[in-house]
Protein backbone atom coordinates (compact mmCIF):
# COMPACT_ATOMS: atom_id res chain seq x y z
CA UNK A 1 0.00 0.00 0.00
CA UNK A 2 1.06 3.60 -0.53
CA UNK A 3 0.79 6.42 1.96
CA UNK A 4 0.63 9.94 0.62
CA UNK A 5 1.38 12.86 2.90
CA UNK A 6 0.89 16.35 1.50
CA UNK A 7 1.99 19.43 3.40
CA UNK A 8 3.21 22.86 2.42
CA UNK A 9 5.45 23.00 -0.62
CA UNK A 10 6.74 19.43 -0.30
CA UNK A 11 5.04 16.06 -0.38
CA UNK A 12 6.32 12.67 0.66
CA UNK A 13 5.06 9.43 -0.84
CA UNK A 14 6.12 6.23 0.91
CA UNK A 15 5.60 2.58 0.15
CA UNK A 16 7.18 0.02 2.45
CA UNK A 17 10.87 0.96 2.55
CA UNK A 18 10.69 3.26 -0.48
CA UNK A 19 10.25 7.01 -0.17
CA UNK A 20 9.70 9.63 -2.88
CA UNK A 21 9.59 13.40 -2.57
CA UNK A 22 7.62 14.75 -5.53
CA UNK A 23 8.58 18.16 -6.87
CA UNK A 24 6.89 20.52 -9.25
CA UNK A 25 7.54 19.29 -12.76
CA UNK A 26 6.74 20.31 -16.28
CA UNK A 27 5.16 17.24 -17.91
CA UNK A 28 6.56 16.04 -21.22
CA UNK A 29 4.87 13.67 -23.58
CA UNK A 30 7.10 11.12 -25.27
CA UNK A 31 6.62 8.03 -27.34
CA UNK A 32 8.04 4.83 -25.89
CA UNK A 33 10.61 4.86 -28.71
CA UNK A 34 11.87 8.25 -27.51
CA UNK A 35 12.68 6.98 -24.00
CA UNK A 36 16.17 5.48 -24.11
CA UNK A 37 16.52 5.03 -20.32
CA UNK A 38 13.18 4.84 -18.48
CA UNK A 39 14.88 5.08 -15.07
CA UNK A 40 15.75 8.73 -15.79
CA UNK A 41 12.08 9.69 -15.62
CA UNK A 42 9.04 9.57 -13.39
CA UNK A 43 6.66 7.96 -15.86
CA UNK A 44 3.00 7.60 -16.55
CA UNK A 45 2.96 4.78 -19.09
CA UNK A 46 -0.29 4.78 -21.06
CA UNK A 47 -1.26 1.65 -22.93
CA UNK A 48 -0.72 -2.03 -22.31
CA UNK A 49 2.23 -4.17 -23.37
CA UNK A 50 0.71 -4.92 -26.78
CA UNK A 51 0.65 -1.17 -27.57
CA UNK A 52 3.43 0.33 -25.43
CA UNK A 53 6.82 -1.36 -25.02
CA UNK A 54 7.47 0.54 -21.76
CA UNK A 55 4.72 -1.52 -20.10
CA UNK A 56 6.96 -4.55 -20.43
CA UNK A 57 10.27 -2.76 -19.89
CA UNK A 58 9.23 -0.95 -16.70
CA UNK A 59 6.50 -3.20 -15.28
CA UNK A 60 7.39 -6.65 -16.65
CA UNK A 61 3.89 -7.01 -18.12
CA UNK A 62 3.98 -8.85 -21.45
CA UNK A 63 1.48 -8.95 -24.28
CA UNK A 64 1.31 -12.75 -24.07
CA UNK A 65 0.92 -12.58 -20.29
CA UNK A 66 -1.87 -9.96 -20.30
CA UNK A 67 -4.61 -11.65 -18.26
CA UNK A 68 -7.30 -8.97 -18.35
CA UNK A 69 -10.36 -9.17 -20.56
CA UNK A 70 -12.35 -6.54 -22.43
CA UNK A 71 -13.92 -4.15 -19.94
CA UNK A 72 -10.88 -4.22 -17.64
CA UNK A 73 -7.81 -2.04 -17.22
CA UNK A 74 -4.84 -2.02 -14.87
CA UNK A 75 -3.53 0.97 -12.92
CA UNK A 76 -0.26 0.10 -11.22
CA UNK A 77 2.46 2.09 -9.44
CA UNK A 78 6.01 0.73 -9.13
CA UNK A 79 9.54 1.79 -8.38
CA UNK A 80 11.46 2.82 -11.49
CA UNK A 81 15.08 2.95 -10.38
CA UNK A 82 15.19 6.02 -8.13
CA UNK A 83 12.03 7.30 -9.81
CA UNK A 84 8.45 6.08 -9.80
CA UNK A 85 6.20 4.91 -12.64
CA UNK A 86 2.47 4.47 -13.10
CA UNK A 87 0.93 2.13 -15.66
CA UNK A 88 -2.50 2.98 -17.09
CA UNK A 89 -3.32 0.10 -19.41
CA UNK A 90 -6.51 -1.40 -20.73
CA UNK A 91 -7.35 -4.39 -22.82
CA UNK A 92 -8.89 -2.10 -25.45
CA UNK A 93 -8.43 1.61 -26.18
CA UNK A 94 -11.76 2.30 -24.43
CA UNK A 95 -10.57 0.39 -21.36
CA UNK A 96 -7.40 2.50 -21.27
CA UNK A 97 -9.44 5.70 -21.58
CA UNK A 98 -11.69 4.54 -18.73
CA UNK A 99 -8.65 3.90 -16.52
CA UNK A 100 -7.18 7.29 -17.42
CA UNK A 101 -10.47 8.95 -16.48
CA UNK A 102 -10.40 7.17 -13.10
CA UNK A 103 -6.84 8.38 -12.49
CA UNK A 104 -7.69 11.94 -13.56
CA UNK A 105 -10.67 11.91 -11.18
CA UNK A 106 -8.88 10.07 -8.37
CA UNK A 107 -10.92 11.87 -5.68
CA UNK A 108 -14.09 10.22 -7.03
CA UNK A 109 -12.72 6.68 -7.34
CA UNK A 110 -11.22 4.38 -4.70
CA UNK A 111 -7.64 4.32 -5.95
CA UNK A 112 -5.56 2.82 -3.17
CA UNK A 113 -2.59 0.53 -2.90
CA UNK A 114 -0.14 -0.04 -5.70
CA UNK A 115 -2.44 -1.86 -8.12
CA UNK A 116 -6.13 -1.65 -9.01
CA UNK A 117 -8.38 -2.92 -11.79
CA UNK A 118 -10.74 -0.44 -13.44
CA UNK A 119 -13.88 -2.03 -14.86
CA UNK A 120 -16.78 -0.88 -17.00
CA UNK A 121 -18.33 -0.83 -20.46
CA UNK A 122 -18.57 2.93 -21.09
CA UNK A 123 -16.82 6.06 -19.86
CA UNK A 124 -19.63 6.56 -17.34
CA UNK A 125 -19.96 3.18 -15.55
CA UNK A 126 -16.50 3.09 -13.96
CA UNK A 127 -15.74 0.88 -10.98
CA UNK A 128 -12.42 0.30 -9.27
CA UNK A 129 -11.48 -2.90 -7.42
CA UNK A 130 -8.27 -4.25 -5.88
CA UNK A 131 -6.19 -6.25 -8.32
Amino acid sequence: FANVVIKGKAATVTQGGMSYVPTKVTPRTMLASEVSDPTKYNLIVVGGPCANSLAETVFGVTCDGWSYKEGEALVKVAANGEKVAMLVAGTTALDTRRAAKAVANYATYALSGTEVVVKGTTLEDISVVKA
